[in-house]
């Protein structure tokens, strides 16, 4: 039996994709880019790691949301923050839910 690998990425810093002449974050994309990012890290398939971030984010800089990832029963909380040049870090959460 294959242990469920723990979720590290600790504080990845990820390019934001935004949708040409939005003001909102392109949250479809920062779904698709983490669920690579942890797929990669802990070694699963691709399609094993479903994301959700909220919809209707404001693209900018400084702005903090959470995204919920989940995997093999595991779910895990990542706080996003903008940066500038459309970049943005994913940090685990530490705030237990």
């Amino acid at each position: 039996m294959r242990a469920t690998p723990p979720l590290l990425l600790g504080a990845a810093t990820l390019l934001l994709l935004a949708g040409c002449g939005s003001s909102n974050v392109d949250t479809a994309s920062m779904e698709r880019q983490l669920a690579q990012r942890v797929e990669r890290a802990a070694g699963l398939q691709a399609g094993d790691v479903t994301v959700e971030c909220p919809h209707e984010e404001e693209a900018k800089v400084g702005n903090r949301f959470t995204c919920t990832v989940r995997y093999r029963g595991e779910k895990r909380s990542f706080v996003i923050t903008l940066e500038e040049g459309d970049r943005y870090t994913a940090r685990p959460s530490t705030t237990k839910r």
